[in-house]
């Protein structure tokens, strides 16, 4: 990636850069506010968002990391609140989806070119979340379609709303950095020149062997398989072979697309792009990828899977998260974000011939 040097000159390796970086995440619900407060109008205007008076190094970054991080901020914390009682229906995913959605005033302030459509797109995945819980059941499969593109739609609001500052704020210097659209990156796990790229067979080998070494691990490896049982099943209801398929076709796009949307988006658009500058690419690796394996970690916890299996998964997705960074440094998003969805694409693919063939619960240890 091209180097950056910001202006007006304050030493980007210097110690207090470094722990000015380290101490965006845990300041974010105090600057976010006051960023809001400080933002301005118009490009054309001089506050901290835009303008010259932006050459402030420090607030441009707290603007641009506090407009990013409260939308995911807003969807964790949401959560966690809705969660605490110990039980996270799917009213209260709805409801935490709601709250994830006024992040998207945070588009506003940054000046997104995108503001209104990706508003729209996810009041539209709100409103389908809420039919689909209505109409087909609690938990229905397509009520986690909607729920996972709903978050994963967030995640890629958070790069957007970083990428509009970074577009426009002179504190970055005139480094060529571009906002990337979420329809040209979407496209990018569907363009064949992708697939001549080894990095991005490298991320779906690992994650094959992730998904075979968790298989191998699980209560009945031999006897989890629809063309070993004989039967369909989506999540606790039995299906027929079209509707299972049809499901993950869907799921394929809102769970896998989107996901490398989003993930890549926070991860390597906002996060290891700003860690690099502040810190080196080596470093930055590091830490994202650290970053990337507890979010990981988390949801396995929750998800009550063997440690055992935990470990494997966590082992494969920190390989991976490395292999998404050297992507992005040789190929930008673009790059990134089609390792990532083929990775996704084909785990799941081979999950779905592993485990379809039996209720969920029997799946846990």
């Amino acid at each position: 990636m091209k180097s950056v040097t910001k202006i007006p000159g304050t030493p980007r390796r210097s110690v207090a850069r470094q722990a000015a970086a380290a101490a965006c995440v845990a300041i974010l619900a105090a600057t976010a506010p006051r960023a809001t407060a400080q933002a301005a109008s118009s490009p054309e205007s001089s506050g901290y968002v835009y303008g010259d008076a932006a050459s402030d190094v420090l607030m441009a970054d707290l603007v641009g990391f506090g407009l990013t991080f409260s939308t995911v901020g807003l969807n964790f914390l949401g959560s966690l609140a809705l969660g605490a009682d110990g039980d996270y229906g799917v009213g209260d995913q709805i409801l935490s989806s709601s709250i994830t959605e006024l992040s998207s005033v945070n588009l506003f302030v940054a000046g997104s070119p995108d503001a209104l459509a990706l508003s729209l797109a996810g009041a539209a995945l709100l409103g389908g979340e809420w039919i689909a819980a209505e109409t087909a059941g609690l938990y229905s499969r397509e009520q986690q379609w909607f729920y996972w593109a709903k978050n994963n739609l967030a995640m890629y609001k958070s790069y957007d709303a970083y990428a509009a500052i970074r577009e426009r704020s002179s504190a970055w210097g005139d480094d060529g950095f571009g906002r990337l659209g979420a329809l040209e990156l979407l496209a990018q796990p569907f363009n064949p020149d992708r697939y001549a790229e080894p990095l991005l067979w490298g991320a779906v080998g690992v994650t094959l062997a992730t998904v075979v070494g968790q298989w191998a691990l699980s209560p009945e490896p031999g006897a989890t398989s629809p063309f070993t049982t004989g039967e369909w099943y989506l999540g606790d209801e039995p299906s027929t072979p079209a509707g299972y398929w049809l499901s993950h076709s869907l799921y394929f796009l809102s769970g896998n697309a989107l996901g490398a949307l989003g993930e890549e988006g926070v991860y390597r658009g906002v996060l290891h792009e700003e860690l690099s500058l502040a810190l080196g690419s080596a470093t930055a690796t590091v830490l994202d990828s650290g970053l990337f394996a507890g979010m990981h970690l988390a949801t396995d916890l929750a998800r009550g899977l063997d440690w055992k299996q935990i470990l494997v998964h966590v082992a494969g997705v920190t390989v991976n998260n490395v292999i998404f960074d050297l992507a992005y440094e040789r190929g930008g998003l673009p790059a990134a974000v089609a390792a990532h969805a083929a990775a996704n694409f084909a785990g799941n693919i081979l999950a779905s011939f592993l485990y379809g063939g039996v209720p969920s619960t029997r799946l846990g240890n």
